[in-house]
C-alpha cells in the first residue's frame, strides 16, 4: 500500500516504472514468495497484463535472440548458437550461400536444427552472408528429371579476364544432381568445341546410347556441328532447343553459369585465358562439391553418382536435436525473477 500511494503521487511515475521493470519484477517475485502474486499486485495496483508485458519487454542477458530462455526453451542453446559461428564465421564458406553452410553443418553432424532457424541466427551473426534473392514473381515450372543422366544442359557464358580478352566458358550439366559433367574454355566460340565438350562428356557417363534429353539454346554454337552429330542414326538421344521445342528455358545451367562467376571467378584476379583454365578446374569442383538443400544436403558429385535425395535424412537429429535443446535452456537461471 505504501509503494502504490508513493509512486502515484508523483507526477513522473509512468518513467519511473518503465526504468525500472527489472527491479519492480524482481521485488514483486519477492513479495510473491511471502503472499500470493494477485495480493501482491493488488497492494501495488498493477494489473496481470501490465505485469506480464514488463516480463515480456524485458531483453534475456542470458539470451543471443534476448529472450528469456525458460519461457521460450525452443531457442537455440549456447552450445547450438556456437557451432553455427564456427560455421557462418568459416573463410572456407566464404563464398557459399546460407543454405549450403547449413547442409555442411548437418553432413557433419555437429548440430540439427531447421534451415529457417539456421538462417536466422546466421544473419544475426554474420549480416555480409550470401543471400539467395526472394523470387519477386512466379515463373513456369522449369523441366525436372527424375533421376541422373536423364535430362541434360548444354550452354556458353563469356568471362574477361585481365587482359580483357573474351573467355568463352562451355558447360554441361546434370539437371537432376546439377553436377557439372564437362567444361571447355576457349578464345573462340564455335559448334565445334561445344560438340567437343559434348562427346567427352557423352564417353565419359556413356550416354550415347542412352535416351537421354539435351537441352540448348537456339545459338549458334548449339547448331552447325552439333546438328550434324544428332543427325547420325546411332544417337539416341534427342536435342531439344529451350522455349522452342520445350516450354521452360535453359535457366538451370544459365543459374550455374552466374554461380561459377560471381562466386568464383570474380572473386579472383585472373590475368588470361591460361590462368583461367588453371582456376575453372578447382572452381567446378569446388561447385561439384559443396551441399545443397534441394539435395537434402548431398553435394550434385554424390547425387550425380548414386545418391538419392532424402527430404527425411535428418528427421530423426532434428527431432532429438528438439528436446535436448528444450532441456538445456530450461536449466536456465531466469534472468529476471
Amino acid at each position: 500500500m505504501c509503494f502504490s500511494e508513493t509512486i502515484y503521487s508523483f507526477s513522473g511515475r509512468k518513467k519511473f516504472l518503465k526504468e525500472s521493470q527489472i527491479r519492480l519484477i524482481r521485488t514483486i517475485g519477492l513479495a510473491a514468495n511471502l503472499v500470493t502474486l494477485k495480493r501482491t499486485l493488488r497492494w501495488m495496483k498493477i494489473s496481470y497484463q501490465q505485469y506480464y508485458t514488463w516480463i515480456n519487454m524485458v531483453d534475456c542477458s542470458n539470451s543471443f535472440a534476448k529472450l528469456c530462455l525458460k519461457k521460450r526453451p525452443n531457442q537455440l542453446s549456447d552450445k547450438e548458437i556456437d557451432v553455427v559461428k564456427e560455421y557462418v564465421t568459416d573463410e572456407a564458406y566464404l563464398h557459399w550461400s546460407i543454405a549450403s553452410i547449413y547442409c555442411q553443418m548437418l553432413r557433419k553432424a555437429k548440430t540439427f536444427m531447421s534451415l529457417a532457424t539456421f538462417r536466422k541466427y546466421a544473419k544475426w551473426i554474420n549480416p555480409n552472408l550470401s543471400h539467395s534473392r526472394k523470387r519477386l514473381r512466379k515463373h513456369l515450372k522449369g523441366l525436372r528429371a527424375y533421376a541422373s543422366k536423364q535430362i541434360v544442359h548444354m550452354d556458353v557464358t563469356i568471362f574477361r579476364p585481365s587482359d580483357h580478352s573474351r573467355v568463352y566458358i562451355y558447360l554441361i550439366m546434370d539437371n537432376f544432381s546439377r553436377a557439372i559433367m564437362g567444361w571447355k574454355v576457349s578464345l573462340q566460340y564455335s559448334s565445334e568445341i561445344a560438340l567437343e565438350n559434348l562427346k567427352e562428356v557423352c564417353d565419359k557417363y556413356c550416354l550415347l546410347n542412352s535416351n537421354v534429353q539435351l537441352v540448348v539454346d537456339d545459338g549458334p554454337e548449339n547448331n552447325g556441328s552439333v546438328n550434324d552429330f544428332f543427325s547420325t542414326p546411332r544417337i539416341q538421344f534427342k536435342k531439344l532447343i529451350a522455349q522452342v521445342d520445350i516450354l521452360q528455358s535453359n535457366r538451370m545451367i544459365k543459374a550455374a553459369n552466374k554461380r561459377i562467376k560471381y562466386d568464383y571467378l570474380f572473386t579472383k584476379e585472373l590475368l588470361d585465358l591460361e590462368a583461367v583454365k588453371v582456376y575453372i578446374s578447382s572452381a567446378i569442383e569446388s561447385f561439384n562439391n559443396k551441399p545443397l538443400d534441394v539435395l537434402t544436403a548431398y553435394t550434385p558429385l554424390e547425387v550425380l553418382e548414386g545418391a538419392i535425395p532424402d527430404k527425411n535424412r535428418f528427421k530423426a537429429q532434428t527431432t532429438i536435436a528438439v528436446q535436448e535443446r528444450k532441456l538445456a535452456n530450461k536449466q536456465h537461471a531466469c534472468c529476471v525473477l
